[in-house]
């Protein structure tokens, strides 16, 4: 019984994905993915748009939000570059998508433009999601990319949660209820459970006090002493 609910669980999750692939670009075949890395490229994209990102570039008239820039394919070789904005967040985002066709790799760097050391990147191995061209000619999704679970939650863990928790917020996100408090949580890892908010927010205002006052003792003390020749 529980293996048919993870069946249909992965079922459900791959059609999702075909779904905005479809609502992407209608039909596989009008991708014009010679060797899978358009494809496997317009996948990044599709669980950007699904995370949150929208298209930060001109789109053909009338097209859907999940469709990529119009010049998104075939601007360069072997290479797609997609911008991004995000609610929530001062700068634009840049996704470069780049496939070694000797080694079926594809290479998928992600930065923040505003925030230079704010980066991530993974590789993808074509093959793993598209073991069989010959699909991509067809007019229906279904079928064509697998282990859609996997790529979801490794673009997640290894590009989208680390590169939006390093991102910068925009003035009206930073003064949402809580985003103070993550932020810090997310700089002091190290400290050990509070046990209510107020009580975490006490202990990071005194470690910035402590802090504080050793640097100015610190200082005082450096002044008393003969300069160094």
């Amino acid at each position: 019984m529980e293996q048919k609910g993870a069946d249909r669980s992965k079922q459900s999750g791959e059609q999702g994905l075909d779904q905005l692939l479809q609502s992407a670009v209608r039909e596989p075949r009008h991708v014009q993915s010679k060797d899978g890395g358009a494809l496997l490229a317009l996948c990044v994209h599709c669980v950007a748009v699904e995370s949150g990102f929208t298209v930060h570039a001109d789109r053909r008239l009338g097209a859907s939000p999940c469709s990529p820039a119009a010049d998104w394919n075939g601007r360069f070789e072997n290479e797609w570059v997609l911008e991004y904005t995000r609610k929530g967040y001062v700068s634009t985002f840049t996704v470069h998508c780049s496939l070694q066709t000797a080694s079926g790799r594809m290479f998928v760097h992600a930065r923040e433009h505003d925030n230079p050391s704010n980066m991530r990147y993974m590789g993808l191995t074509v093959g793993k999601y598209i073991p069989d061209m010959t699909k991509a000619q067809s007019e229906s999704w279904t079928g064509i990319i697998h282990e859609q679970d996997t790529l979801r939650q490794s673009l997640h863990e290894l590009i989208i949660d680390p590169l939006l928790a390093s991102a910068m917020p925009s003035q009206e996100a930073s003064q949402e209820p809580g985003t103070l408090l993550s932020r810090i949580r997310q700089a002091l890892p190290a400290l050990p459970e509070a046990g209510s908010d107020r009580k975490a927010l006490l202990l990071c205002v005194g470690l910035i006090a402590a802090g504080a006052a050793v640097y100015l003792y610190g200082r005082r003390r450096q002044r008393s002493l003969p300069p160094h020749t």
